[in-house]
């Protein structure tokens, strides 16, 4: 698997941020999206600090804990959660996106 570089990344979080902001329905389905088309992109990063580095990857294996059940591991893992817990995903993909931002913008 290719390393991602962090303006990919950067780019990938911000536009899952969008969709997340600006996208249709219901929490959990705005961050099946968001995280399905985009962020999930973003993976394994390269030249981010280890915190947000570890941050990605525990956001990753937080979105894919469900066994699929013909739609992906995602999309089950999104299904089974309460709107809280997809809100509380969702804020920490806000927190991790302007900690990527913080650490690119300087690269």
């Amino acid at each position: 698997m290719a390393i991602v570089k962090p303006d990919y990344i950067r780019e990938k979080f911000w536009n899952g941020l969008g969709i997340l902001a600006e996208g249709h329905g219901r929490i959990g389905e705005r961050l099946l999206d968001a995280y399905r088309s985009q962020i999930s992109l973003a993976w394994p990063a390269e030249d981010l600090s280890e915190q947000a580095t570890k941050r990605i990857d525990r956001l990753r294996e937080r979105m894919t804990t469900a066994v699929d059940t013909g739609g992906g591991s995602i999309q089950a893992t999104v299904a089974a959660m309460s709107e809280d817990d997809a809100a509380k995903v969702a804020q920490e993909i806000v927190s991790l996106t302007y900690l990527i931002e913080r650490e690119t913008a300087s690269k």
